[in-house]
């Protein structure tokens, strides 16, 4: 997609990328018995799908040439190939007249389309992805629907039992097969908050109202990095806050309590997140306090004190490899943290009366994104801002919105941020 690499397809059964400007072969992939039909490099550049006489479709890393997955289709020769925008899909056309939609990222078949007669000679999807071109060797075209398994829908758990019920956090498991939901009713806080397990593939919810016994509105769930494992943060409304005295642990698939994680003091929870190994738990306060845990035990490891003044800690964020972590306060500062010794490796600092609304770790761990903004007290700062990871200079910044930018993340593969600002837009 930059146009620095080229792939070509043979008959030998190879496919090679070359360097554009030097005419040097940087790859040579090989595993198709026979003729190699098509190459195709994905819309973000980060696979590259090949597709053989054999009936196979292959995935390769094009940075390193490594194959990441061989799929058989079991249709016969592959005889046409094309990328959903998002990356997320691929669909492979066949000989036999057959067409397939693939999830690129576990390889699993989501659908087989069936209508034409005859070899399929291209393939295109629309640019919402909602509709699929087809056309075969006898001059026919269809126009598929995407069926309800590759739509991405999503439902509030209990829209249909009245209250103005909100999803208020969702977060996504490992393998990207399931969302878990956290809401409830913002307004009235009449009907009991829960968090729900929704199967994305299957488009259904396959557990629903767990955790509503505690009586809390979902603030937020997060899958542990195995799956096996949601922490789970609730209030139970204004201006009682008193509920944000604990955190739990539940078994993501019983719906059971496993731990609880309560500071004490009266102090209250802000934020929870777990570190990459899912070993321990951070939990954000309202003082300004990160309390680390032990997952396994549910003992307290340290405390990390970000000021004295009282701020707010407003987001935490631990870095891939799990040797940092980001703490943000509302007194415009950025903490990162050494987590062996959990001292202050440095502090990123904003002009107040801005604050960082969020921290995130772009996906190689080199690189941290704040965003920032205070429309209550007027602050002119609107930014996102990207800094060295290792010694936390500032790289860049990112202006454009008109009021606070209370979100911003990494694509897949760290070329492009989006940002998302009380002003009503998302930018990119």
């Amino acid at each position: 997609p930059d146009e620095t690499e080229l792939v070509t397809a043979s008959m030998d059964g190879l496919a090679i990328i070359w360097n554009v400007k030097t005419g040097e072969i940087l790859f040579t992939l090989q595993g198709h018995a026979g003729r190699v039909n098509l190459a195709l490099w994905s819309p973000d550049g980060t696979y590259l799908a090949t597709g053989g006489e054999d009936g196979t479709l292959r995935l390769w890393n094009p940075q390193t040439g490594e194959l990441i997955s061989s799929i058989d289709t079991n249709a016969g020769e592959v005889s046409s190939l094309v990328w959903a925008p998002n990356t997320v899909r691929i669909s492979s056309g066949h000989k036999d007249g057959r067409i397939q939609i693939w999830d690129s990222a576990s390889g699993k078949l989501l659908e087989t389309l069936q209508g034409h007669q005859g070899i399929i000679t291209d393939l295109k999807w629309s640019p919402l992805e909602d509709k699929l071109i087809s056309a075969d060797g006898s001059s026919n075209v269809r126009i598929w629907n995407a069926a309800p398994s590759t739509a991405w829908r999503l439902y509030p758990p209990q829209a249909d039992k009245g209250g103005n019920w909100t999803v208020q956090g969702a977060t996504w498991s490992s393998d990207s097969q399931y969302l878990v939901l956290a809401g409830g009713d913002v307004v009235n806080f009449t009907h009991p908050g829960s968090f729900a397990i929704w199967d994305v593939q299957e488009n259904k919810l396959i557990m629903e109202n767990l955790g509503s016994a505690l009586n809390l509105m979902g603030l937020e769930a997060h899958f542990s990095p195995d799956d096996q494992a949601i922490l789970y943060l609730g209030m139970y409304g204004f201006p009682d806050f008193s509920r944000l005295a604990t955190a739990y642990a539940f078994d993501a698939w019983k719906g059971e309590i496993i731990r609880t994680f309560t500071p004490g003091n009266d102090l209250l929870i802000r934020g929870v997140d777990w570190s990459p190994d899912g070993s321990q738990v951070a939990t954000g306060l309202f003082n300004g306090d990160i309390l680390i845990w032990d997952y396994e035990t549910g003992e307290k490891i340290t405390k990390l004190t970000q000021t004295d003044e009282g701020y707010m800690n407003t987001d935490i964020e631990w870095s891939p490899d799990g040797e940092k972590i980001a703490t943000t306060c509302d007194d415009g500062i950025v903490w990162v943290w050494d987590t062996h010794s959990w001292e202050t490796l440095y502090t990123l600092q904003h002009e107040p009366p801005t604050y960082p609304w969020t921290a995130n770790w772009s996906n190689d761990g080199t690189r941290l994104l704040t965003t920032t903004g205070n429309d209550e007290q007027g602050a002119k700062d609107h930014s996102a801002r990207i800094w060295n990871g290792e010694t936390g200079d500032e790289i860049l910044v990112f202006n454009g919105h008109s009021k606070a930018v209370t979100y911003g993340d990494w694509s897949p593969n760290d070329k492009r941020i989006a940002t998302f600002s009380n002003d009503g837009t998302v930018k990119v």
